[in-house]
């Protein structure tokens, strides 16, 4: 009993102090809360020091970002004195510097600037070329010019050469004839005459019948090799390879190499110039009916069913037409376009009649091309990932090839 009251007097002694010590430290901080409300701390730290400027407003005061920019300019420049002075290693007479283990060709300072040129620390293969650099340059023009061919001592074949290209000239553009204005006058006539741009245009697809489609493409494709034998006849279109117009229009082939055989790679400035139109006009023209071309060639389904697609190949060869001066080659295309058009019409007439007749039980469902069972096959299988918009598009067409697969489900045919 002794021991534990000798311990127990020495608690009672330590919780006091202690509690005097806690009352001692709430009036100390009481007084230092005092002492700041008479003596505001000022609110600069070392990190916002800047000699010079206590007096500026905050926001002319350099930031940390600033400064260390500065010191990172500074050692750029340091770095690049000190590249300057490796040794350089010359390549096919280009030199070069090592910079990170990989050899780095050296520009040369311009004499206007103070200043080391930036290092190039891009791989090769983003180097801007002679062709893109002339390209992205004021003034560059259209078309560049053709390769010509040189003949190699010793050697039956000619060696094509692609020389580099001379810079965009700053001359004013060569001002056009006088009877240009005529002509264009009777080409804009002609193109608005046959409504060029008059597209086919439905908010949904519309499927036509493909053996209609491909007599009307394999007549735009005559109209077309008419058109360039026409216009070779009267003296147009160059003077390369005359043999392929001797025989007539049937032996002009629209595929892409037999074009580019006697078109070139690039049109020429002037040589294909024809009718008012200029060179490459008549170029891209041509060019544009390897499509038609390649759908009549190889015909599919897929493709000639699209009345969209069968009307832009129809307007590929009517602009050749309109081009060529063939206007009533031009206005016969035109035709068949609106016939097209009329086609795709009715179908969707159709269709909206029909729409009112699923509603009723039991509706009787007339005979469908293969194309129209094709767009309905389509549709319904298509129409599981449909947006509501595109649903609400094709509402009518959903609904009559519903109704025409429960009855063909019914009849138990294909």
């Amino acid at each position: 009993m002794k021991y534990i009251s000798q311990y127990s007097d020495r608690l009672a002694e330590a919780f006091k102090r202690i509690e005097e010590l806690e009352n001692e430290n709430k009036i100390l901080r009481k007084e230092i809360t005092k002492y700041r409300r008479t003596h505001p701390r000022s609110s600069t730290t070392h990190s916002m020091e800047s000699p010079g400027l206590s007096g500026s407003p905050h926001y002319t005061l350099p930031t940390l970002s600033s400064r260390n920019k500065d010191k990172s300019e500074l050692q750029d420049a340091c770095n690049n004195q000190r590249e300057s002075k490796l040794p350089t290693l010359f390549i096919s007479g280009i030199p070069y510097r090592y910079k990170d283990c990989v050899p780095r060709q050296v520009f040369k300072e311009e004499k206007r600037s103070s200043l080391p040129p930036p290092p190039r620390c891009y791989p090769g293969y983003m180097e801007s070329t002679t062709a893109s650099r002339h390209h992205a340059s004021d003034g560059w023009a259209w078309p560049p010019k053709t390769p010509w061919r040189k003949e190699i001592p010793g050697s039956s074949s000619c060696e094509k050469i692609h020389p580099i290209p001379d810079p965009p000239s700053t001359s004013p553009p060569t001002p056009l004839p006088t009877d240009t204005g005529v002509e264009v006058e009777i080409k804009d006539d002609l193109e608005e005459r046959s409504r060029l741009d008059d597209n086919l245009r439905f908010k949904i697809e519309v499927w036509t019948d493909t053996k209609t489609n491909l007599k009307y493409l394999r007549k735009a494709s005559k109209i077309v090799q008419k058109s360039i034998f026409d216009a070779r006849k009267n003296g147009g279109l160059g003077i390369r390879s005359p043999e392929i117009f001797e025989d007539g229009p049937h032996t002009i082939l629209l595929g892409r190499d037999e074009l580019m055989s006697w078109l070139g790679d690039v049109a020429p400035e002037t040589l294909l110039a024809y009718n008012g139109y200029s060179s490459q006009q008549v170029y891209c023209s041509l060019l544009g009916t390897v499509y038609l071309r390649n759908t009549i060639s190889h015909p599919s389904a897929w493709e000639l069913q699209d009345s969209r697609e069968v009307d832009d190949l129809l307007r590929r060869a009517q602009r050749v037409a309109i081009i060529l001066g063939n206007e009533e080659g031009t206005l016969e295309i035109r035709a068949m376009r609106d016939a097209l058009r009329d086609a795709a019409s009715k179908f969707l007439q159709c269709i909206k009649d029909l729409y009112y007749m699923t509603l009723l039980p039991d509706c009787d469902m007339p005979e469908f091309g293969n194309h129209h069972k094709r767009l309905f096959k389509w549709a319904l299988r298509r129409s599981k990932n449909w947006y509501e918009e595109e649903r609400e598009s094709y509402k009518e067409v959903l609904a009559v090839a519903s109704a025409w697969n429960l009855r063909r489900q019914k009849d138990g045919s294909d």
